[in-house]
């Protein structure tokens, strides 16, 4: 069982990184990724290197559940993005979307981006139907979205933003 689990912690943790590279996006420097099951579904874990030698001393004395930001869920043969997922990437170069300060605030309620607050898109084709990373003018992560096409118009769907954590009283 321990060697099934570790075989599709390491696929999902492939999976997630073949979207970084996607987007062109690295793990900061020390973040180390690790798995949880849940169900039918891995959710995937970060850490720095230091907190992970910690978490594998300590997790059986005392019945460790989790540990470290939870950054995305593996289901079905597909990578779900999550909030924790911003604050571990360096940079990113390909499939983002830059939107104007109004298009920021919008965005962080909840509300999907139309193309009179875009400031510039950057979308990959071998991205095609992934989430985009939204950014703000000064490159600052805002959350995730969909890049569609209705009517000949593009929008950017919103999948998950910062705005969120307010929202949810998490």
């Amino acid at each position: 069982m321990q060697t099934q689990n570790n075989q599709a912690c390491s696929q999902a943790v492939s999976k997630l990184k073949e979207y970084l590279d996607c987007i062109s996006a690295k793990l900061k420097p020390g973040v180390e990724l690790t798995c949880m099951y849940s169900g039918e579904c891995i959710e995937i874990l970060a850490a720095s290197k230091k907190a992970m030698q910690i978490a594998k001393i300590v997790k059986d004395k005392l019945h460790l559940f989790t540990y470290g930001v939870h950054v995305a869920r593996y289901c079905d043969n597909r990578i779900i993005v999550n909030l924790g997922l911003l604050g571990i990437i360096g940079g990113y170069s390909s499939h983002y979307v830059r939107v104007t300060d109004h298009g920021e605030r919008l965005f962080l309620y909840g509300r999907d981006i139309f193309e009179d607050s875009i400031i510039e898109i950057k979308v990959s084709k071998e991205c095609t139907g992934k989430p985009v990373l939204v950014v703000n003018t000064r490159g600052e992560p805002l959350g995730w979205g969909r890049y569609r096409r209705r009517k000949g118009r593009i929008i950017i769907e919103n999948i998950i933003d910062l705005g969120w954590y307010l929202r949810s009283g998490v």
